[in-house]
């Protein structure tokens, strides 16, 4: 587990940089504990699974590298966001709030043209379809995406929305080994609907466990 500085104390991009810093430090400790720097999966709920999906779609975008190594490597086996909000823009209308939250109190910033160049940048789906374009293979780790349908504070409609750019990357850059992608739709689902034991949660627990132990071949 690890933590990150948060707003409205610190502002953007304090929070990505301090989940490279960590994963940096993992990196090369992790054999402490009998891990494997190869194998290294991350996680989150909310802002954490906004933070574990860009993390996953920037390991080699220097602006959120930490300040102090910005060469470090910070790519990962696996990512698995839950309930995350994948776009600040609002590009496809699903949150209007979303912008405007996100430019005052994580920014801490007007809304304004270069603010939304900033949110733009902070947005895994804005890093997903930039690499539709791109020449050489990004080499994106695959990603395990749950989301409820009825979740009001990040929208369903963002989430599927993400997967759906993500895997037209795909389409040009296969993952190999006929690894792939895996979008989970919880049908009533809301926000944080994991901290209710439930059948289901259960289930999504044993879904991402086997997730992560296929890909790292185990």
């Amino acid at each position: 587990m690890v933590n990150y500085r948060m707003s409205p104390e610190r502002a953007w991009p304090v929070h990505i940089q301090d989940c490279k810093r960590a994963l940096v430090y993992l990196k090369a400790n992790v054999h402490r504990w009998g891990g494997d720097p190869r194998k290294i999966f991350v996680t989150g709920e909310s802002a954490g699974g906004h933070l574990s999906s860009l993390l996953a779609m920037t390991a080699t975008y220097p602006d959120f590298s930490p300040p102090e190594n910005p060469r470090a490597d910070v790519s990962i086996r696996g990512a698995l966001p839950l309930y995350g909000v994948h776009d600040w823009t609002n590009s496809s209308g699903h949150s209007e709030e979303i912008p405007l939250f996100t430019s005052k109190l994580v920014l801490q910033k007007r809304l304004s043209r270069d603010t939304w160049y900033e949110l733009e940048r902070a947005s895994p789906l804005f890093h997903a379809r930039e690499l539709q374009s791109a020449t050489e293979d990004p080499r994106l780790c695959p990603f395990f995406i749950p989301h409820g349908t009825h979740d009001v504070l990040a929208s369903y409609r963002d989430a599927t929305v993400f997967y759906e750019a993500l895997q037209k990357v795909r389409e040009k850059f296969p993952l190999p080994n006929g690894e792939r992608d895996v979008f989970v739709t919880l049908d009533g689902g809301h926000h944080a609907f994991g901290y209710f034991p439930s059948l289901r949660s259960n289930a999504l627990g044993d879904a991402m466990a086997d997730f992560i132990f296929h890909h790292s071949r185990e």
